[in-house]
């Protein structure tokens, strides 16, 4: 499988930061099991080599839950359940999208 979509990370990293997982690379190898990524999808960097692929598009996925109110920093680089973020997951929808966001 490859690299999935910054929206299809989106309620799987909400759930992983409801358990505990308040940063993105915390969250990286559980990703790499739901979705079966492989080794060489998993260590696969952007054009600028800074980053891999999955780890940016987490952090975007991050990103879009944090301005839509569903996760809140609480240090640099630490993240946790908004009140809201807490009722999405009481009831969880299929998949979090940018247009279940809006």
């Amino acid at each position: 499988m490859s690299v999935p979509s910054y929206q299809s990370l989106m309620l799987p990293i909400l759930k992983l930061i409801a358990r505990g997982h308040e940063t993105i690379p915390s969250c990286l190898e559980p990703l790499r099991s739901a979705f079966a990524i492989s080794e060489e999808e998993f260590e696969e960097l952007l054009p600028s080599g800074k980053q891999t692929v999955l780890a940016n598009r987490a952090h975007w996925a991050r990103n879009y839950m944090s301005q839509a109110g569903l996760v809140e920093p609480i240090k640099r680089g630490h993240y946790q359940l908004t009140p809201e973020g807490k009722a999405l997951l009481a009831d969880p929808p299929e998949e979090i999208n940018a247009d279940y966001l809006k």
